[in-house]
């Protein structure tokens, strides 16, 4: 079990979300604003070893588009985001 792995499989667990399940993530976020809900989420592998990851998802002012991706370090990313804004 590597990260490459670990980023695949959840990669996988992203794309499984419903149209329905996205659009609930994204009022849970809020539509208006530009923010980013930092997340872990922990996956269990078929040798019962689980991973926790952690991620962002994030909800463009826009509502057009619902990104999740890994981060190494969640609240680092949220710094540097935070800077940027």
């Amino acid at each position: 079990m590597d990260l490459l792995e670990a980023r695949r499989e959840y990669l996988d667990w992203c794309n499984t979300l419903t149209n329905k399940q996205a659009y609930a993530l994204k009022l849970l976020i809020g539509k208006k604003e530009m923010r980013q809900e930092y997340f872990e989420k922990t996956i269990h592998w078929k040798t019962q070893e689980s991973l926790r990851v952690k991620g962002l998802i994030s909800d463009y002012a826009t509502g057009h588009g619902l990104y999740i991706r890994i981060v190494p370090d969640g609240e680092k990313a949220l710094m540097e985001f935070e800077k940027k804004r």
